[in-house]
């Protein structure tokens, strides 16, 4: 399994050169991917625009939207916009997409959050047939063509659909955040923790369920399989953690201190988060940052030095 890790969070706080710079490290260090979360009210960065920066300061470390709210944008530029940051980066995109869980992004986009599903599962279809040269306007494509002739690598996220979606139209599946080990297992959200199909549930029968449906579809290969971890290795601990995640979080206080208290805050505690997603099946576990200072990646690094080791032997 590859260890990722997520670009820091709160925009307006955050120079661009630090983008640039933690995204060299993470590739410099052999992570295999950095990857960035979706909002529109919250003074966070374009999710691609922000991996498109990141693109242009690195070579061969792979971008990811964990996740893209895709119902918020038009079909037609979103299906662009991803062939143009695939292309561009040299087919490193893997975009994980899915629903979101705030009303107030949808209504600032003018967006109905009861049609969010049924949006997102029309754009799914028509995404794959705009890549695909199946579609056309005035008799000319929408470009650039994409390296793959399906279009960029998709990542499902969410809770209820996730699994159907990935098999009828993905390339794998990505998760929300770890919340806990127990007894070596691995337990992750993969969405608003008090929706419909609240979790946290296995991360090993979740990623099974993926699978199977996956070989029943007759679906060439294995599917992509990334899941997520809060972390962080301040001196604060959990602190530090819960003063970050306070404003992104804070809409909601029971899910703040939920994802608080998921904070992987010790080497030992990510060392275990990682060991415990490999055992269930991921690909790649990417660490999601509760700071935003180059410190924070170096002592990330620094702890995951061995599991990157344990890869690459």
């Amino acid at each position: 399994m590859k260890i990722g890790v997520g670009l820091p969070l709160v925009g307006e706080k955050i120079r661009p050169e630090i983008i640039a710079e933690w995204a060299q490290r993470a590739e410099q260090a052999g992570l295999s991917c950095v990857g960035i979360l979706d909002r529109v009210v919250y003074e966070n960065y374009d999710p691609l625009i922000a991996l498109a920066y990141a693109a242009g300061a690195t070579s061969r470390i792979d971008l990811v939207t964990s996740i893209l709210m895709t119902p918020l944008r038009p079909t037609a530029q979103l299906a662009k916009e991803l062939a143009s940051l695939d292309n561009l980066s040299g087919g490193r995109l893997l975009a994980g997409v899915g629903l979101g869980g705030r009303p107030d992004d949808y209504e600032a986009c003018g967006v109905s959050w009861e049609r969010r599903g049924a949006i997102f599962d029309e754009q799914l279809a028509e995404l794959r047939a705009i890549w695909r040269g199946e579609r056309e306007w005035t008799g000319r494509r929408i470009g650039p063509v994409p390296l793959r002739p399906e279009g960029p690598r998709i990542l499902i996220g969410g809770l209820v659909k996730s699994v159907q979606r990935t098999v009828s139209y993905g390339d794998g599946w990505i998760g929300g955040w770890i919340a806990s080990i127990k007894e070596g297992r691995a337990y992750g959200h993969s969405g608003n923790p008090r929706g419909p199909g609240a979790g946290p549930e296995p991360l090993d029968e979740k990623i099974g369920r993926v699978r199977q449906a996956w070989a029943e579809a007759g679906r060439e290969g294995n599917p992509i399989i990334i899941a997520g971890a809060y972390f962080t290795l301040d001196p604060g601990g959990r602190d530090t953690a819960r003063a970050y995640l306070a404003h992104f979080y804070g809409h909601d206080r029971l899910l703040k201190e939920d994802v608080v208290n998921a904070v992987a805050v010790t080497p030992g505690q990510i060392a275990d988060y990682a060991r415990a997603a490999r055992d269930a099946g991921c690909d790649v576990l990417k660490f999601q940052p509760c700071g935003k200072d180059l410190d924070e990646l170096d002592r990330l690094i620094e702890a995951v030095s061995p599991l990157i080791d344990e890869d690459r032997g």
